[in-house]
């Protein structure tokens, strides 16, 4: 019985998996036939899945590899795909580039310069979107042989005046 138990619980961690990866799959394609960029905060999944609270949810919704599956796709559909350095993306105003700084509490963006005000996760996304673009306006050195490859990330930290003193006090 023992061995039954464990055989019936191997095929439903299948049948999720396969569930996972069918709805990934479907999704990107979706997002590459409405788009042709697709641009990505490239996260460190390993330090998230130190927070224990939300470890399992992290590691359920498979964030790396949708990343990979992104990528790979964009070569195949002939697409584009931009990976974001996702230092400062929550903390600066995507219309300014002003430093607001922030605890993970906090869930909306209040810009003291230009007086916007949206919420912190929709702050971020038009952030990586202005940093994608402006990524994707470049072009590479070698005249693009692909155009989904892989070159340095395009950061906020090239956008911020080196004058000024932003950012994580541990960086």
């Amino acid at each position: 019985r023992w061995k039954h138990i464990c055989f019936s619980l191997a095929r439903l961690h299948q049948h999720v998996n396969r569930q996972r990866e069918d709805f990934q799959n479907k999704l990107i394609a979706a997002l590459y036939n409405q788009n042709d960029v697709l641009m990505l905060e490239k996260l460190y999944v390993m330090g998230l899945l130190q927070n224990h609270n939300l470890a399992k949810s992290i590691s359920d919704a498979s964030f790396g590899k949708f990343a990979r599956k992104a990528l790979f796709k964009a070569e195949m559909f002939g697409k584009h795909f931009v990976a974001v350095d996702p230092w400062g993306t929550t903390q600066f105003c995507y219309n300014c580039l002003y430093w607001v700084p922030k605890n993970l509490s906090e869930r909306k963006h209040r810009c003291p310069n230009c007086n916007e005000e949206l919420p912190r996760d929709v702050n971020s996304a038009k952030l990586i979107k202005r940093i994608g673009l402006l990524a994707t306006n470049d072009p590479s050195p070698d005249g693009g042989s692909s155009p989904a490859e892989l070159k340095p990330l395009p950061s906020l930290r090239a956008m911020v005046s080196g004058s000024k003193e932003a950012g994580s006090p541990r960086l």
